[in-house]
């Protein structure tokens, strides 16, 4: 959320106020939805590694990207991918 609101030039606070004001949902809520849409689309339509999507959407090992997907969406990016 930091990196966002730095783009912004406003704190970090005050675009988690914001954003709960307009869409009624914290920063870090909307990033985390915004994350999990996009790994679904690459997933999807990608012929790219799990790794490599991992790496691109700013996850440090694919460990860490594959603990986050599965604990926001129940399934392993790997299944998932089998699943699409």
């Amino acid at each position: 959320m930091a990196y966002y609101a730095r783009q912004l030039n406003i704190t970090p606070n005050y675009l988690n106020i914001l954003c709960k004001r307009s869409l009624f949902a914290s920063a870090n809520e909307l990033i985390r939805k915004r994350l999990i849409l996009e790994a679904k689309r690459l997933l999807g339509i990608s012929g790219k590694s799990i790794k490599e999507i991992a790496y691109e959407l700013g996850f440090c090992d694919t460990a860490n990207f594959s603990n986050f997907f599965k604990s926001h969406t129940g399934v392993a990016p790997k299944a998932f991918r089998a699943q699409t």
